[in-house]
């Protein structure tokens, strides 16, 4: 979370209507192996989204 606020902290803010496209880049060893097409990324974006609050949003 601090990263994507470091990161973003200098850009303007959003003023209107946007549209958000992520891709999260996993590597191997993030992929349980019950469940062989990636974990549940949910909590990934949830935490983006909040670090992009306080910035940008």
């Amino acid at each position: 979370t601090k990263q994507i606020i470091d990161q973003t902290k200098n850009l303007p803010t959003v003023a209107g209507s946007c549209v958000l496209r992520v891709t999260f880049l996993m590597p191997p060893s993030k992929f349980p192996k019950d469940f062989p097409f990636g974990p549940d990324i949910d909590n990934y974006l949830k935490r983006f989204q909040d670090a992009l609050n306080n910035t940008i949003f």
